[in-house]
């Protein structure tokens, strides 16, 4: 959820920074839903669980059904979305999926190559904070994607995520 929100919140400083008013539009939505999406879906294999009202209910079995509805929701929201704009999302969205799945059926996942998964972690935010919104704004924005922003998400998110990457080098 906290992952989620602070997708929304760096897509709507973006639009913030271009000068246009933030708003909880299908966009916006699909951006929450769909990092909600990803990141349930990245957890829903880990091995805890908490107590539930009905007994005792594994995060795995919330962090799926979680995953499930999200994206049974993004679905929705994309279907008031240009066609372009759908093309956009599909192809941020796949890097996540990639960097989940066994590379050329091997047991290795990108995201347990060291340090590709910090960039590709960079690229997938920097794609769905700053590219999204351009992509929305193109017919009013000047042709470029302003690329300083582009180059300050992508140098700020690999900042970030820098530490997490050494902690996770052993695990890797």
């Amino acid at each position: 959820m906290w992952i989620a929100l602070g997708a929304l919140a760096l897509f709507w400083a973006t639009l913030i920074t271009l000068e246009v008013p933030p708003v909880l539009d299908a966009l916006a939505c699909v951006v929450f839903l769909g990092t909600l999406s990803a990141y349930s879906f990245l957890r829903f294999r880990k091995p805890a669980s908490f107590p539930g009202t009905f007994g005792h209910i594994s995060l795995p079995q919330v962090w799926c059904f979680t995953a499930i509805v999200s994206a049974i929701a993004v679905l929705g929201f994309l279907i008031p979305l240009s066609a372009t704009l759908r093309w956009y999302i599909l192809a941020g969205g796949m890097i996540p999926i990639i960097y989940s799945l066994p590379v050329l059926f091997s047991n290795r996942r990108l995201r347990n190559v060291p340090l590709l998964k910090i960039f590709l972690i960079s690229l997938t935010w920097t794609w769905v904070t700053v590219v999204l919104p351009w992509a929305t704004l193109q017919s009013k924005l000047t042709p470029a994607i302003p690329w300083l922003l582009l180059l300050s998400r992508f140098a700020f998110i690999f900042a970030i995520t820098l530490p997490f990457d050494f902690r996770d080098r052993e695990a890797d």
